[in-house]
């Protein structure tokens, strides 16, 4: 049982690399291809807006689908959903209760609460865009935001076990893990990363949990320090680079000895 899970969650975060990856990729190719075209023109201009609108398009009709599958499905089989903490709330007093951290929640209702937070994502987004587009006049927004739309509705839980038709388990079990960063993960700074770790560690007893908390710790410290160090040493050969241009573009100037040698032979001659 251990040696599966460990390998469902190695697949796990490969999969979430290579998403990452593939992420990038298209961002990246996105950017550059947007950087030779010229962005003034208005035919580029309409373009981009018709590639957007398309975009909203097949985001309604997502939406929809999605919403008449979970409907025609009608599961309301029970599951316990985490609640989110409230920073701002008030600690509780001696005495009462702790605040529930669960509550119980059908699967319909809690499908119906994840599609109605991706048609709120979608419709936050398009009000930021059309304030970069409109008042600011950026184009590569109406682009770049389809792409990485249309890749995260790929990747979204909903459209796997609604259209795609997968099973409800490993990764696709209800609640859904919240996405980490595959990268921090491979660095060891990724929180939901170090949660499970801790977790796991504490299983198998509390002097391995300090264990891998340390080691941890210290990878993220050691992180940090590179990371740090490598900016210092960018900003000190930017500075030195700046410094030498300017010294360069100085005029050459005569030091005020030479000049009165030199008037002084003139005299003599």
């Amino acid at each position: 049982g251990e040696e599966r899970r460990g390998e469902e969650k190695g697949g796990d975060t490969m999969m979430g690399l290579g998403g990452g990856v593939r992420d990038m990729a298209a961002v990246l190719a996105v950017m550059s291809y947007m950087k030779n075209v010229d962005q003034e023109d208005p035919t580029v201009i309409l373009v981009c807006r018709c590639v957007y609108g398309a975009y909203l398009l097949m985001v309604l009709g997502w939406y929809l689908y999605v919403k008449s599958v979970i409907e025609k499905k009608k599961d309301l089989t029970k599951i316990k959903v985490p609640i989110p903490a409230n920073p701002f709330a008030p600690a509780p007093a001696e005495g009462e209760p702790a605040p529930p951290t669960e509550q119980e929640k059908s699967v319909m209702e809690y499908d119906y609460e994840l599609l109605n937070q991706q048609r709120s994502g979608v419709l936050t987004g398009t009000l930021i865009l059309s304030f970069l587009h409109f008042k600011m006049g950026s184009v590569t927004p109406l682009v770049l935001s389809p792409i990485t739309g249309l890749l995260k509705l790929v990747d979204d839980p909903l459209t796997k076990l609604h259209i795609l038709g997968q099973p409800a388990e490993g990764a696709l079990q209800r609640p859904f893990k919240k996405p980490g960063n595959p990268l921090l993960g491979m660095l060891g700074m990724d929180p939901n990363a170090s949660s499970e770790g801790a977790t796991a560690a504490a299983a198998t007893g509390p002097a391995r949990a300090g264990e891998d908390l340390a080691g941890d710790e210290e990878t993220e410290e050691e992180v940090i320090e590179e990371i740090v160090e490598e900016v210092e040493e960018e900003e000190e050969e930017d500075n030195g680079n700046v410094q030498a241009e300017k010294e360069d573009q100085l005029p050459a100037t005569v030091p005020p000895t030479q000049k009165a040698e030199d008037g002084e032979s003139k005299k003599d001659k």
